[in-house]
């Protein structure tokens, strides 16, 4: 009996692993094949994907990398992966972005007018020229160059400043009169300026002058000016000299009455002259 239980036994034992041979056999062949197509990792817990991520055992997924669209399976430290051809996935395209070019435009200048202000005119009053010239520091005057209507000249403050410019057949004639119970005593060269160093004067005792080179019928006459040896800048030029050459000159003193004077410069332009006249 012992026997027969124990063949029994055995029997059930041997028929149910033919059985589990069987069921492993058909589940073996319904699975899909899978392609150990990456890297194997040596590891009995871990498996090491395409793009060489690793995963622990038992995971399932797509793989990653070139072999992304296969399904894998990670079992005993093995990767299990289907054999499909796995075609790249496009690009994503490239955003260039491009800034807009800054155009810089100049301001337009704006031309501002300038103001104008008209400004008047100055009227210049023209006077006429006076016959009598009062006494006048340091100002030349334009005298007649008429003999017969000399320009008359008043003494002011007992002196009579005589300027002018003068040269070449310019002449000067000026008349005054010497007021009664007086007398000139001298006539001072006071400046004198031109290339020639000398002039020329003549006084008649006349209110015109009529005598032209007759020194016999001239109060006093003679040369003046930086160029003659005794009426130069600062000398009275009031003597007479019967002899041209004026080496024997005497002093001459004006008494009351009418004088006119002449006033040469032969060769120099652009000359001048001052003469005082003294009244005592």
């Amino acid at each position: 009996m012992k026997y027969l239980i124990l063949l029994v036994i055995i029997f059930t034992l041997f028929a149910c692993s033919n059985i589990d041979s069987d069921l492993q056999l058909v589940a073996t062949e319904n699975q899909p094949t899978f392609n150990d197509n990456s890297s194997m990792d040596n590891s009995d817990n871990f498996c090491t994907l395409n793009s060489g991520e690793e995963v622990e055992e038992g995971w399932s997924g797509n793989d990653t990398g070139s072999n992304f669209c296969n399904k894998c399976r990670c079992m005993n430290g093995n990767l299990a992966c289907t054999r499909m051809a796995c075609i790249p996935k496009p690009l994503p395209p490239t955003s260039t972005s491009v800034p807009p070019t800054a155009t810089l435009v100049p301001p337009t200048p704006t031309l501002v007018p300038p103001t104008v202000t008209p400004v008047p005119p100055t009227a210049t009053q023209v006077l006429p020229t006076p016959t009598s010239i009062a006494t006048k520091e340091a100002l030349y005057s334009d005298y007649s160059d008429d003999p017969k209507n000399p320009t008359f000249i008043e003494f002011t403050e007992n002196k009579i400043l005589i300027s002018d410019q003068f040269g070449g057949i310019d002449r000067d004639y000026i008349t005054f009169t010497v007021p009664e119970k007086a007398k000139v005593k001298s006539i001072i060269l006071k400046s004198f300026t031109g290339e020639d160093k000398i002039a020329f004067f003549a006084l008649e005792k006349n209110n015109k002058y009529t005598v032209n080179d007759d020194i016999t019928k001239m109060i006093s006459y003679g040369h003046f000016g930086p160029g003659t040896d005794y009426s130069q800048v600062g000398n009275d030029i009031l003597y007479y000299d019967k002899n041209i050459d004026q080496k024997t000159r005497e002093k001459v003193e004006l008494g009351p009455g009418e004088y006119t004077l002449r006033i040469q410069q032969g060769t120099s332009a652009n000359a001048s002259y001052e003469l005082i006249v003294y009244l005592e």
